[in-house]
């Protein structure tokens, strides 16, 4: 009788063993995969943040690059990049094809006759994964050119104000408080962008048209934090997700 308490014991003692291992698991792999909110950590947080604003401020250099050295005007900016990777620039590479672009690609700039960048496939980790299905831009960089951002450059509420920019829409909160930490922006609390919306994105790709939209289109307004700022995050209106924006030229 004895014996078989024992061995009870030792049983229960196991399968308790082997529970705690399993879910030791499994949370060890939530912490692998970085799927949600919870499981990013503030030091890989701070991380992607840097990546983040290596990357716009490269984006920027380039810009200018091409506007001193080989004499690029605001329109004829063109980041068509190799869509179909197949190692020529035509018709099928339709993504911001800029007919104002030279032909011999002097003011391109993910190509090797203009600033030779290649085109930037973001982190899924970096994305809000709430807005995997409901948001068109989820997984996607932008270059815009329909908003301005309050005292950088001029303020008219014209096309000739609107900015250049670059924008990584649907970050993780973690990433983007990391971002405006590290460039000295306030707490965001407020909408940026009144009018801004995921949608919003995708007809607005730049092919060389500056196009502001109306009053609601000027960032820092309602974000005070984001006056002045060239670059950082702001609150999306409606699903008050995160986005970075970076000012590649100042209008």
């Amino acid at each position: 009788m004895r014996n078989n308490n024992e061995n009870g014991n030792v049983l229960f003692i196991i399968l308790i063993a082997v529970a705690l291992f399993g879910a030791l698991s499994y949370t060890v792999a939530g912490m692998l995969r970085g799927g949600g909110e919870a499981s990013i950590s503030e030091e890989k947080a701070n991380i992607y943040a840097s990546e983040i604003l290596d990357y716009g401020r490269s984006i920027r250099q380039a810009v200018q690059g091409l506007r001193i050295a080989n004499n690029c005007s605001d329109t004829q900016i063109s980041f068509q990049y190799d869509e179909d990777n197949d190692g020529d620039y035509n018709d099928n590479d339709e993504n911001y094809y800029n007919p104002n672009a030279p032909t011999d690609h002097s003011c391109h700039v993910f190509h090797s006759g203009g600033a030779g960048l290649n085109w930037y496939s973001p982190n899924l980790e970096f994305y809000e994964t709430a807005a995997a299905d409901s948001s068109p831009s989820y997984g996607k960089v932008f270059f815009v050119a329909f908003f301005e951002v309050l005292n950088i450059g001029s303020d008219c509420n014209a096309d000739s104000c609107v900015e250049l920019t670059f924008v990584m829409p649907d970050l993780k909160p973690a990433i983007c408080n990391a971002v405006n930490e590290k460039l000295g922006i306030g707490s965001i609390s407020q909408d940026g962008i009144t009018n801004f919306s995921p949608r919003g994105f995708m007809p607005a790709e730049f092919i060389g048209e500056f196009n502001f939209v109306n009053s609601g289109s000027i960032l820092g307004e309602t974000s005070s934090a984001n006056a002045g700022k060239p670059n950082g995050c702001f609150i999306r209106v409606g699903d008050q997700l995160m986005s970075f924006y970076q000012v590649l030229i100042a209008r």
